[in-house]
């Protein structure tokens, strides 16, 4: 969503599912694997103060929800956030 011509939002949300667990069971020694890897929803803002590319800054967070799948690979099925800032600067 362009808010203002400096100032853009994003949001985005994925479900992941694995089509075929056959690979991961065999690394498993047999045991099953879950095809549900998990859900991610994340949203940024992008800031381009002189309406141009030289300078760009974008933050954000994620924050992704393991399914069956990630806690039979690992055993844990705890979230996982992640946030971060990136200025891009060009000459």
């Amino acid at each position: 969503v362009a808010v203002t011509p400096k100032l853009t939002l994003e949001a985005n949300a994925d479900y992941v599912r694995f089509d075929d667990t056959s690979s991961l069971t065999a690394l498993r020694a047999g045991r099953s694997v879950s095809a549900q890897v998990g859900g991610e929803v994340n949203a940024g803002i992008t800031y381009r103060p002189f309406l141009n590319e030289q300078v760009i800054v974008f933050a954000g967070a994620a924050v992704f929800v393991p399914g069956q799948g990630i806690k039979d690979l690992f055993g844990s099925d705890e979230p996982v956030y992640k946030a971060l800032v990136r200025v891009l600067l060009t000459f």
